[in-house]
Formats: C-alpha cells, structure tokens, sequence
C-alpha cells in the first residue's frame, strides 16, 4: 500500500495513531528537503544514522529518529517523527552546519 508524502512510516509492532487535534507531528516520513538533510546530518553526527544525506524522510530515518528519542526519553512527540521536542532537543545537542 502507497504512503501519502509526509505519512508516518510504520514503526514495526506499533500502531500510529492520530496526534491531537491541533498538535503539528513535525516532519515524518515522506517528507523531503533542507529540513530533513539537516535532520539526516544531525543524526550521522551522533552516529544514528548510517543513510544517505538526501534529503528524503525514509523508514531509514523513521528508525533513526526513533532511537533518538528512546535514548533520549523524548516521548511527548510521535514515535519516529521529528517533532517540536525532538527538534529542541537534537538542535541543543548538536552544532549547526557551518558553511563559509
């Protein structure tokens, strides 16, 4: 079965259900762009994920995202999606990109 762009990715064992109403999921699989090769660059600095820098949310980094979370105990976003407290708390953990 397709997945709609930015539908989550299906986390083995687990069922997705719906944030509440209001409440932004952040970016999730099927998303692409700067945002997500920044999200893809972070990760591989901290040796999470071993994918391509692309700029494509895969399950790949569905998985990556999740173990970030874990490790970090970040539980107020949806498993495996990048949301307000992952982000807040990957960006403090890790530097920017700097380009000159």
């Amino acid at each position: 079965m397709p997945r709609l762009p930015g539908a989550p990715c299906p986390i083995a064992g687990e069922q997705q259900s719906l944030p509440p109403k209001g409440r932004s999921t952040g970016l999730c699989c099927g998303a692409s762009g700067p945002e997500v090769a920044d999200l893809q660059f972070r990760l591989r600095w901290l040796d999470l994920y071993g994918g391509r820098l692309n700029g494509t949310y895969n399950q790949r980094l569905t998985d990556s995202v999740l173990a970030y979370q874990q490790s970090r105990g970040i539980t107020s976003d949806l498993p495996g999606q990048y949301g307000p407290a992952t982000r807040a708390a990957l960006q403090r953990e890790v530097p920017d990109i700097v380009s000159d």
